[in-house]
């Protein structure tokens, strides 16, 4: 995998023109735009960043808003994050609060341990002036006070207007840290809300000095450039690397890193993963890597974590193009996946736009990996969920297009609605709809497997899915606030249909029951005749599907009661054994709203020539209640869509 990611840092350098720039410093900055924060504009309104001003003439300082956060200012912003517990340096970074007291007293001492104890004295000489040195020791100097903590802000220097506002706030809460109340003062500046909540503050800070941001100072741009390169990447060679070793990615001769500074820690050339399980002094005797490899594969891997990360049935993401040379237009062609992935509006343009690069570039088929992780907010560890390789791309559209080919079937687009693969996400696991607070952790395994075997063909449980729809189904059903999708089991027939196209499902065959009557209805008849697999040779699933139509015509005829027939099916499960006293029950109900109900001619022949022996079929009790619910969810869509096309003066052949 780590390939992938060299491959395509490649790309995306030799498209930007890294490999024709002479000079070495062009090259680092370019490298250092790949490296940076993604300034990711908010969808509802307009986010600006926070700038602290330093103005040196008059000695005040002042909070302000900046530029826009939009990736269009990307390089103005030239923003970089560093992890918890690491010498606070970037004056362009996430967090405004750095900037309230160490900021400055951390990067002079970086720089100061590093020249004096390090084996970088010579590389930050060369290049990072004195005069940066200077630069941070008079801010510090003038707009600091230091405490018996470390260095502060000088609040009296604040600017008057923002002064008041600030010591108004101190004095309300006198018991408080001042970076709190730092905190509350930009929180009622920014967006009127007196509070020490961070939650509102934007992704993006910076410091200026004199209105300017410090790449606008020419004088100090190389040295603080050189300053970000060093910490992101330089020092990781001045300071550990092994001269003359070999690279286990392009396999040269060269100088490599001992300790490997990959936000991604898994490796290996020929493995595709790789866990680090030595002291970081030693890792280059697992994975080694030089300069020119690293660049690559660092740009490759941020533009992974920028640019192709996504959300799939609700777990975090990324994709990860396999490349065997440099690609152009790989930008437009892998975003798009992951909208054919979530099926969302537009997917058919998804398709078109991809083919047609695929087309451009003389290649017949691509393919590319997912790979789902847990990483805390602010945490530098990175955990892998699971990683699924080699996906085709023409192998996944033909298998989204089953979803496609039975949406169109049954005019859900009528409904405005879709089967998709996404449905499986909130029909099989839990959500806030159907378990309130839950824990995802706990079932995205599950989720993964599924989607994993749905991507490569495996085998899936029929017996699981039916027994996980039940449970979501049931709980969804009896919560206050859960929101049941009506058509939910008549949609999850057709995705079990999906996967018997691509893989038999497991346990899905079983035969049982007879048939001595004919169904009438032709809609029924063609739904049993779509989903052979499902009903086809079991007669005991058609006749409790025929029962639940008529279980949907009885809640139809009590629309005005508050309680309907829906509360006597214990959604838990119905033994077979059971079935025959239902029957009875709503044979009853169907005898007493027989003036309010439609009953299709001969759907008691067909039931109970259908049901007969059902007690001795080893059916599961979930798969009972499964088929009835499938029944009332097909005649509920019946109904929803005969009404809409008898709206729209469509002729409707099947009006009642």
């Amino acid at each position: 995998m780590i390939n992938c990611f060299k491959m395509l840092g490649r790309s995306v350098l030799q498209k930007e023109g890294y490999y024709a720039i002479a000079d070495e410093a062009g090259k680092r900055e370019m490298f250092l735009k790949y490296q940076s924060i993604v300034p990711n504009s908010k969808e509802d309104e307009p986010e600006h960043a926070i700038c602290l001003n330093f103005d040196t003439e008059q000695k005040i300082f002042r909070f302000e808003q900046d530029k826009e956060i939009d990736p269009g200012n990307r390089d103005y912003f030239f923003a970089f994050s560093a992890p918890r517990r690491v010498a606070k340096k970037f004056l362009s970074t996430k967090d405004v609060s750095c900037f309230y007291g160490e900021i400055f007293t951390a990067s002079l001492k970086y720089l100061k341990e590093n020249r004096e104890g390090g084996k970088s004295k010579k590389w930050l000489a060369d290049n990072i002036s004195a005069d940066y040195d200077r630069l941070l020791m008079n801010l510090q100097e003038m707009f600091y006070v230091e405490t018996d903590k470390g260095h502060i802000l000088n609040k009296a220097l604040l600017k008057a207007d923002q002064q008041q506002i600030f010591d108004e706030l101190g004095q309300k809460h006198p018991k408080e840290k001042t970076e709190d109340v730092y905190d509350r003062f930009l929180n009622l500046h920014f967006f009127n809300w007196e509070s020490k909540d961070k939650k509102k503050f934007p992704p993006i800070s910076l410091i200026k000095i004199d209105g300017r941001h410090i790449l606008e100072h020419e004088e100090h741009r190389a040295s603080y450039i050189n300053l970000v390169y060093y910490d992101v990447f330089e020092r990781f060679f001045t300071e550990g690397g092994k001269k003359d070793n070999l690279c286990h990615i392009c396999r040269s001769k060269a100088e490599i890193i001992g300790e490997v500074p990959l936000s991604m820690k898994f490796y290996g050339s020929t493995n595709p993963l790789y866990f680090e399980n030595l002291t970081n002094k030693n890792a280059y005797k697992s994975f080694s890597i030089c300069r020119d490899c690293l660049t690559e594969v660092m740009t490759g891997m941020k533009y992974v974590e920028t640019q192709l990360r996504d959300s799939i049935l609700g777990l975090p993401s990324y994709l990860i193009p396999s490349f065997e040379q440099e690609q152009q237009d790989f930008e437009r062609k892998y975003k798009r996946i992951f909208s054919l992935l979530k099926t969302n509006e537009g997917y058919k343009e998804d398709i078109d736009e991809i083919e047609s690069l695929v087309k451009q570039s003389e290649k017949k088929d691509f393919s590319f990996s997912l790979l789902f992780f847990d990483s805390p907010p602010a945490s530098s560890k990175f955990d892998i969920v699971k990683l699924i390789s080699d996906i085709e791309y023409r192998q996944l559209v033909k298998k989204l297009e089953y979803f496609d080919d039975y949406s169109r079937m049954y005019d859900l687009s009528l409904l405005k609605q879709r089967v998709s693969l996404n449905d499986l996400r909130y029909a099989l696991f839990p959500s806030k709809a159907s378990h309130g607070k839950h824990d995802a952790k706990l079932y995205r395994k599950d989720i993964l497997d599924l989607l994993e075997a749905f991507l490569h063909e495996y085998g899936v449980n029929y017996t699981d899915i039916v027994k996980r729809f039940t449970d979501i189904y049931r709980r969804r059903s009896h919560r206050k606030d859960g929101n049941v999708d009506e058509l939910a089991p008549f949609k999850t027939v057709l995705m079990l249909s999906v996967f018997n196209k691509i893989k038999t499902l497991k346990g899905a065959e079983m035969k049982g029951g007879n048939a001595a009557t004919e169904v009438q209805k032709e809609e029924y008849r063609k739904f049993f005749e779509a989903h052979g697999e499902i009903y086809g040779e079991n007669y005991y699933r058609q006749g409790l599907f025929l029962l639940g139509t008529v279980i949907n015509e009885i809640v139809r005829a009590q629309k005005e009661k508050t309680s309907t027939f829906l509360r006597k099916l214990n959604l838990s499960g119905i033994p077979p054994r059971n079935v025959f006293k239902l029957v009875l029950e709503v044979q009853d109900f169907a005898q007493i709203y027989k003036d309010k109900i439609f009953e299709v001619s001969g759907v008691w022949g067909n039931i109970m020539d259908r049901l007969q022996g059902i007690e001795n079929s080893g059916m599961k009790s979930e798969e009972v209640v499964f088929y009835i619910l499938t029944g009332i969810s097909y005649a509920k869509y019946l109904g929803m869509i005969h009404g809409i096309r008898k709206q729209g003066g469509e002729n409707d052949d099947h009006n009642e």
